[in-house]
């Protein structure tokens, strides 16, 4: 994101550990949290302090139990992932979570649960809040021949 993080990875993960722990958080989400100050508004902001929060919070299932037996609806989101050139793809930035958050919304206005995000190319990439995986299974079809003696 071209900034510097003022703090390790270790001293990060040390602070997550330590409010999951004072928050008594057993079910939930940690998120650093880091980003440029206002010192100066500008579309080049390299003379800004970069800061760090971490936020935690309990969160239970992302879908309602129910929903992980009956199945979710998923609509196609008019929004695609963007292509890797385009945007630090690999990040959490959060110009990345809008578009989830966009997709999100018009699938729940629409009546559905979620929705199913397509990469630039327009091939499956995830739901808006969830991974896609697919189980491949291969079946073997035995055909049996009978043959009649003469």
């Amino acid at each position: 994101m071209g900034f510097e993080i003022p703090y390790t990875e270790t001293e990060i993960n040390a602070a997550s550990n330590t409010i999951i722990k004072n928050q008594k958080v057993e079910n939930g989400y940690v998120r650093p949290v880091a980003w440029r100050g206002s010192e100066m508004m500008a579309i080049s902001a390299q003379k800004t302090k970069i800061h760090v929060a971490i936020a935690t919070w309990e969160w239970g299932s992302y879908f309602d139990p129910k929903l992980k037996i009956e199945g979710i609806k998923l609509n196609i989101s008019k929004w695609r992932r963007p292509a890797p050139n385009t945007i630090p793809w690999d990040t959490k930035a959060s110009g990345l979570y809008m578009i989830c958050t966009l997709s999100k919304h018009e699938a729940e206005k629409n009546g559905f649960t979620d929705s199913l995000m397509l990469d630039h190319e327009g091939n499956i990439a995830e739901a808006t809040g969830a991974n896609i995986f697919f189980l491949k299974i291969r079946m073997v079809s035995y055909t049996h021949r009978y043959q009649t003696l003469s």
